[in-house]
């Protein structure tokens, strides 16, 4: 089985970690589940925007949202599953990887399901059927999925937003709140 992780953008994962191990920024979750998974990492990188892109990004997401995720569709197969870090790509991501008899798992994180267009999105493109697992960060998106998409409780994980421990303690968050300067 192989791992992708499709990222809406951009994100410099090593240099994160990088400036993390020096205090300077929290770690990103992102880099430790590409490590642990072996995952290789997609974002949009420039491919040739077609005239499908433009149109369904009127839709939902951005044309190159939509070009990367068919370049990623060429890759993958039914042994494969994709972690898209946002519905900005998961959802493009879903509707083209998920047509294929033989598609990959697809897991999406959803941060604002509850925009209309990406209401409208998920009945149009079918996205019930075509992704595995819905993650959101919050009760009431759950209640829209299992309402509105018939999505079983199942197939719907609740993960609350992350904190770097290890970088923001409660010290630190006390002494900002108070505008006091920290120690060195």
């Amino acid at each position: 089985m192989k791992y992708h992780l499709a990222l809406g953008r951009k994100i410099d994962l090593d240099g994160i970690d990088r400036d993390a191990k020096l205090g300077k920024c929290p770690r990103h979750v992102l880099r430790a589940l590409r490590d642990r998974l072996n995952a290789a990492v997609h974002a949009p990188d420039g491919e040739a925007i077609s005239f499908s892109d433009k149109l369904r990004s009127k839709i939902s997401s951005k044309p190159e949202h939509w070009a990367a995720a068919r370049k990623l569709s060429k890759q993958v197969s039914s042994d494969d599953v994709i972690f898209c870090n946002g519905e900005d790509i998961g959802i493009p991501v879903a509707a083209v990887c998920g047509q294929s008899p033989n598609r990959p798992k697809i897991v999406v994180f959803f941060h604002n399901i509850d925009r209309p267009r990406d209401r409208l999105a998920l009945k149009l493109f079918g996205l019930a059927d075509k992704i595995d697992v819905f993650i959101v960060n919050a009760r009431p998106q759950t209640d829209l999925l299992r309402s509105y998409l018939a999505i079983a409780e199942s197939r719907i994980l609740v993960l609350l937003e992350q904190t770097d421990t290890q970088f923001f303690t409660p010290v630190q968050f006390l002494a900002i709140k108070s505008g006091k300067q920290l120690l060195a």
